[in-house]
């Protein structure tokens, strides 16, 4: 079902286009059909590879236990915790197969995601990527990261000092407002 999601540069669907707010790295937009769209933004690409830079024309950064730091942090963010958050909001998917709703964007980044209650961290799509971000460094680096962030570790200096956001498209046709 991962080969039905189409990765696309952002475009204008009548609605708008996505990589308009300079904390946004991505939107996964028509979520619920059996063809969703996940919209990169040129942001995503501050946040690299594993272990890997790449790229002739915009360089990607790798990142690495090294530049992680100590903390769990926007530091270890990468283009594949991206694109995992987006998986979590395909509904086909995700629901029943993986969890038993879809996930939506309640809160973002590594301090907010690890302070939610965890009925709401259940649903949210954040959650997910930091989870796995977390297991994924700790075993990598052979460390063990502090079980507690702090509020400014998700103050991402290439999200304006704040949690790169990814959001689940068309959020005001749900009668959500983006923030």
């Amino acid at each position: 079902m991962l080969g039905t999601i189409s990765i696309v540069k952002d475009y204008d669907d009548g609605q708008g286009k996505a990589c308009t707010e300079d904390y946004l790295t991505s939107e996964l937009r028509d979520w619920w059909t059996d063809n969703p769209k996940m919209i990169m933004c040129d942001r995503v690409f501050t946040h690299g590879g594993i272990n890997k830079s790449y790229g002739s024309i915009i360089k990607v950064p790798a990142v690495t236990c090294k530049s992680n730091g100590k903390e769990m942090s926007w530091r270890m963010e990468t283009m594949g915790a991206t694109i995992l958050h987006e998986y979590t909001h395909f509904q086909k998917l995700m629901v029943p197969r993986a969890l038993r709703q879809e996930t939506d964007d309640i809160e973002y980044g590594p301090y907010k995601a690890q302070h939610m209650d965890k009925k709401e961290a259940l649903k949210n799509a954040d959650s997910y990527n930091w989870f796995a971000s977390e297991n994924y460094w700790t075993i990598t680096c052979n460390t063990r990261y502090h079980s507690a962030s702090r509020p400014k570790d998700g103050e991402d200096p290439n999200c304006s000092n704040r949690a790169c956001e990814a959001w689940k498209g068309l959020r005001f046709r749900l009668g959500h407002a983006r923030s």
